[in-house]
């Protein structure tokens, strides 16, 4: 169990917060991982998009930045990322969330 991870991003009014806590504790190994939220930080706050959170599960310090994006800006971020880094995680991980939202592809 990841204490605090059912209160990340509570009070900022962000729509689809079961859905992106679902998507942590899946990326932070699952049911199975031990540990809790240690920081929650705005990184853009004006717009309340962009947010560093770090956790410290199985006794590591993880990090995470989590973007709020139109699904549209989103696919394509995560498009742009996948080709230039070689790394698919980003747009697999907004295909995920977009599709749990009830979005299309």
């Amino acid at each position: 169990m990841i204490e605090g991870l059912d209160k990340v991003l509570e009070g900022r009014d962000q729509p689809g917060l079961t859905e992106v806590r679902a998507l942590l504790q899946r990326l932070l190994d699952g049911h199975e991982a031990e540990g809790r939220l240690i920081e929650e930080q705005t990184l853009q706050p004006r717009a309340s998009r962009v947010f560093r959170l770090r956790f410290v599960i199985n006794g590591q310090t993880r990090q995470l930045i989590v973007k709020r994006l139109r699904p549209e800006i989103g696919r394509s971020s995560a498009d742009r990322q996948a080709s230039e880094t070689g790394n698919r995680s980003a747009q697999r991980i907004g295909r995920e969330t977009l599709a749990a939202r009830g979005g299309h592809e």
